[in-house]
């Protein structure tokens, strides 16, 4: 996709988000409605579906799933995040249920068998057949990250010494039994692993050499080896590959390379790097780069430092009368800081997704602020009370309460606006939005803290 394309496909998802957004605020029946005479474009792709689940909220997403086409369901449920699926299953009604139910594999139940509900994932076991539904469970017995989970049992195991034309006598056998055979493993007489025989080979081979001549070494994995440490392993070898897995004793199945390398493809994308040419570091850029962006940021850091110091400066008098003071200062800007910075990692990865824009930003931010209040309400009472029974006194724990309170508020505005403005200017939010955000924390935290404390407990 050019450039162009690009842009232009991101117009259409964010007209469409803003559109999905002004019905948030009315009614539920009248924005019901509207919804109804809502029109999805049947053009988007996957992709850019995704990106509009993903940046509207739950109830308008159970509205807007309503307009989507019976046969992309699944296709959209495995783009989404597990949240995000999670959550819309969760209020899909029965008639929605029982579509999935009735196009859905026993590989999309393994794939969704930790996200869907169990009266789901039953149904769909018991629509396949007793010999698919018996390795489904099977399946179901190894964690999420184990290999076993996505075990294909379709392999030959043959002797070094057997000659090619009666392994592939035996493989035209097994074909016409509509078995499917993905790889075959080698073994000696004492039946120790070998190799495996590449396929594509066999149709050139001399028939009366031995399967020997063609085995070729790979490496064999344990049936509970997590897959995260597996592609670690074999990162950059052949993705056709099928590697051989051991249970307990024995060789059962075999895992793709490239199907492992799908299970974590979180794990495993690149870094999002924006098309619009700003300075971004990526995992790999080259020292003197990396070294100069961050050596830029510290130096900013190193200047909103002495800006907290001066601030805490002006408030000399408290401290020299309070001591608790100085003791109590570097919880405020610790728990502002905390709470700035998941609120950041939010909006940070939802710019990284293209999830987040100006359609969607002052829904973030409320909910942001919701979060702040709540958790800071809690904690700051907490903290409030321990302050209480420390240092004996009651206006002590009320002010820092407050103070606790109010920067958890600075801390989920800033949180959720630096990245996105930062963005804007093409400035690397990742690098530098730690730096503002600390700053923003700091000030807020140490000016309402000292200065509650200077009007309500310094004797003037």
């Amino acid at each position: 996709m050019s450039l162009d394309e690009q842009t232009n496909e991101d117009t259409i998802v964010e007209s469409i988000v803003k559109q999905l957004l002004s019905f948030k605020d009315e009614p539920e029946d009248n924005s019901r409605s509207q919804l109804q005479d809502f029109h999805l474009p049947d053009n988007l792709d996957n992709e850019s579906l995704v990106r509009i689940f993903e940046s509207i909220p739950t109830n308008i997403r159970i509205e807007l799933w309503q307009h989507l086409p019976k046969e992309r369901y699944w296709d959209i449920l495995q783009d989404l995040q597990t949240e995000t699926v999670r959550h819309i299953l969760d209020k899909l009604d029965d008639d929605n249920i029982t579509t999935l139910r009735d196009s859905a594999t026993a590989e999309l139940a393994l794939q969704f068998v930790d996200i869907i509900p169990d009266t789901l994932l039953h149904s769909i076991i018991g629509d396949q057949e007793d010999e698919i539904a018996g390795e489904l469970i099977e399946a179901l017995n190894f964690d999420e990250g184990q290999l076993g989970r996505y075990l294909n049992k379709n392999v030959m195991r043959v002797r070094s010494h057997m000659s090619i034309e009666s392994l592939i006598k035996k493989l035209h056998i097994l074909r016409a039994e509509e078995q499917n055979i993905v790889a075959i493993y080698v073994f000696d007489k004492n039946k120790e692993l070998l190799g495996y025989v590449p396929l594509e080979e066999l149709i050139y081979a001399d028939h009366q050499h031995t399967v020997a001549t063609l085995t070729k070494e790979i490496i064999a994995f344990a049936h509970r080896d997590e897959v995260i440490d597996t592609v670690r392993k074999i990162h950059g070898s052949d993705e056709t590959l099928w590697y051989p897995i051991r249970g307990d004793k024995h060789i059962i199945g075999a895992v793709s390379l490239s199907h492992i390398l799908w299970e974590v493809g979180d794990y495993l994308n690149d870094a999002h790097i924006s098309e619009s040419g700003g300075k971004e570091e990526d995992l790999f850029t080259p020292l003197n780069i990396a070294a100069r962006i961050r050596g830029l940021w510290l130096v900013i850091n190193l200047m909103t430092a002495f800006l907290a110091s001066w601030a805490i400066g002006l408030f000399e008098v408290a401290l020299q009368q309070i001591v608790a003071l100085a003791i109590l200062m570097p919880v405020v800007a610790s728990m502002g800081g905390i709470a700035g910075s998941q609120t950041l990692a939010v909006a940070i990865r939802g710019l990284a997704l293209n999830h987040l824009s100006d359609a969607n930003i002052k829904l973030l931010l409320k909910k942001e602020v919701m979060i702040g209040l709540l958790n800071g309400g809690l904690i700051g009472a907490l903290i409030g009370v321990v302050v209480n029974f420390w240092f004996g006194s009651w206006e002590l724990g009320l002010i820092i309460f407050i103070a606790i309170v109010i920067n958890n508020l600075a801390a989920a505005s800033s949180g959720t606006f630096i990245p996105f403005l930062l963005k804007k200017v093409n400035i690397d939010p990742a690098v530098s939005g730690s730096v503002i955000l600390t700053t923003v924390t700091d000030i807020v935290g140490f000016v309402i803290f000292l200065g509650l404390a200077s009007i309500f407990l310094v004797t003037h």
